[in-house]
């Protein structure tokens, strides 16, 4: 009889042990799945990199342009804007929600990464060295699934620019043109695929070639 309360008393103890355990378990937050080396890429490439904050993303037509807008804002920096501008087919499949995500322009390329689900989205602009950039970075860092941008644009000074006396200004000089596939000027900086051309003003646009 006294064993077979010790057994009971036993097992409801080990029962009661692995609830606790579970429980405990279910508490932990899965494990976040953050971008590697964000800020040493974009420096090294003369990008942007946004750690962590809110990204509001948008869907709408600039222009005659169809694009998708990041607008990203935290506590350590004043907003900045992210224009990915896309063909028809594209624009109409994107399905982005507005969250927390880490960003990481590098001009030619754009990632979209949300730590907490492990999406991320990958943009890219088919132009000369496009290759290149994408054998530097670490392996798997990029999304299965690519979506081809006409362009991508950052609005604002990059920071790899701040030193360059022709950005101290708040003039937004005219740049690019026929023939030239990236531009910047104090207010924008733009990459268009091939086959388009980089304006830069008030704003930066990609234009089709004749």
């Amino acid at each position: 009889m006294k064993k077979t309360i010790a057994l009971i008393s036993a097992t409801v103890l080990i029962a009661v042990a692995l609830f606790i355990a579970c429980e405990q378990q279910s508490d932990r937050p899965e494990q976040a799945n953050y971008l590697e080396k964000g800020s040493d890429l974009a420096q090294q490439f003369g990008g942007f990199f946004f750690e962590k904050g809110n990204v509001a993303v948008v869907k709408d037509v600039d222009d005659g342009q169809k694009r998708l807008q990041l607008i990203l804002t935290n506590r350590g920096i004043k907003p900045h804007t992210v224009n990915i501008f896309l063909e028809k087919k594209e624009w109409d499949n994107l399905n982005i929600r507005s969250s927390e995500y880490e960003v990481l322009y590098l001009k030619q390329m754009l990632v979209l990464n949300d730590p907490k689900t492990g999406n991320r989205y990958t943009f890219k602009v088919q132009s000369e060295g496009l290759k290149e950039l994408e054998a530097k970075l670490p392996e798997n860092y990029l999304s299965k699934v690519a979506v081809d941008a006409i362009g991508l644009a950052f609005k604002g000074p990059l920071p790899s620019l701040r030193g360059n006396p022709e950005f101290l200004t708040e003039q937004c000089h005219s740049a690019g043109g026929p023939g030239t596939l990236s531009c910047s000027n104090a207010c924008c900086t733009i990459t268009c695929k091939n086959g388009y051309y980089a304006s830069c003003g008030q704003s930066c646009n990609c234009t089709k070639e004749e």
